[in-house]
């Protein structure tokens, strides 16, 4: 993260100088109306109708366990921050977040100076925009589905460890930034949010997912990380054995869930991949397209051109980084 806005996050703010001069405790009248301890947006926002906003977690003290009646997207910035969610310890490390339901009950232990962290305080309707962007089922999308319709009351969280991917900590810093500032557009962070969670997409193998998984659910997530990981030579037959399920039934499932076949599945998969090895890397196009998979580079033009109405050369001249 930029220093500039590291440093107006580091700042004491005069909460935190209580606890730190005068040994005072969490002053639950900051977060809550009463018993129980439920954050609520109309504390956090006031009577504003702001769909998003942003506040750093406090320090120097532990949270009491409480839960939100609103989104929240916590981002560590520096050091870190650990949560305790049904007794489960998650020390999240700078440049990983969480993503909770408003009802997921945690706690979170003491955080140091140097521990940088900001809260996301995001309305469920926030998220409108963001979901129509999302193309084809997964896990983050089963989330916001629950968090649109009130699906249900079980709390949910979403743990991302993401420190490493680039255009995910570009995205989630733009928006800090424009939070920060005051220069809040909701047409541009939400578009900025839908964008997150497309690239999030893509990287289900760095995803922990806080409730207990229904066995369909299980497979296609094992099934996407399967892809994730073995996209330049993915076969069916052997993610079928590798789950001990029939080619038939686990093709079926994949379709009904994700509305892609596994073909579909990896062969979206490689073109992510060859799209960023030719916006952010130097190999020549012919290394590209064998990197991905590909042994036919005649066949990969072809369906390159099909999917994106330009050659692969022109593509990198146009979107290079």
């Amino acid at each position: 993260m930029r220093q500039e806005l590291l440093e107006i996050l580091e700042a004491v703010r005069e909460e935190e100088r209580e606890i730190l001069e005068e040994g005072a405790g969490i002053r639950k009248d900051l977060y809550t109306e009463g018993d129980p301890f439920i954050v609520t947006a109309r504390k956090m926002m006031g009577n504003d109708q702001k769909l998003i906003q942003i506040r750093t977690h406090t320090r120097f003290i532990a949270f009491p366990r409480h839960r939100h009646d609103f989104i929240e997207m916590m981002y560590v910035c520096k050091g870190s921050c650990t949560h305790i969610i049904d007794g489960q310890e998650i020390t999240v490390q700078a440049g990983e977040f969480l993503l909770l339901n408003q009802y997921s009950w945690h706690e979170i232990k003491k955080a140091e100076k140097d521990d940088i962290s900001v809260n996301f305080v995001i309305r469920p309707e926030f998220f409108d925009k963001p979901y129509t962007m999302l193309s084809f089922n997964n896990v983050i999308t089963d989330f916001l589905i629950n968090v649109l319709r009130k699906n249900s009351s079980q709390g949910e969280f979403l743990y991302f460890q993401v420190a490493d991917v680039v255009p995910v900590q570009n995205l989630i810093e733009n928006m800090v930034s424009m939070l920060i500032h005051d220069q809040e557009n909701d047409t541009i962070l939400q578009t900025t949010m839908g964008l997150l969670c497309m690239h999030l997409a893509y990287y289900t193998d760095r995803l922990n997912r806080g409730v207990q998984e229904k066995f369909d659910d299980m497979l296609v997530k094992e099934s996407m990380e399967y892809i994730d990981s073995h996209f330049q030579h993915a076969s069916l037959t052997e993610l079928a054995d590798k789950l001990h399920q029939s080619q038939y039934s686990l093709s079926r499932l994949l379709k009904e869930k994700t509305g892609e076949t596994f073909r579909e599945m990896v062969l979206n998969k490689r073109f992510y991949r060859a799209q960023e090895l030719l916006t952010e890397s130097d190999l020549p196009i012919n290394d590209v397209i064998l990197s991905v998979g590909y042994e036919n580079t005649s066949y990969f033009h072809r369906k390159f051109k099909e999917k994106y109405n330009m050659t692969p050369r022109r593509y990198r001249e146009l979107f290079r980084r």
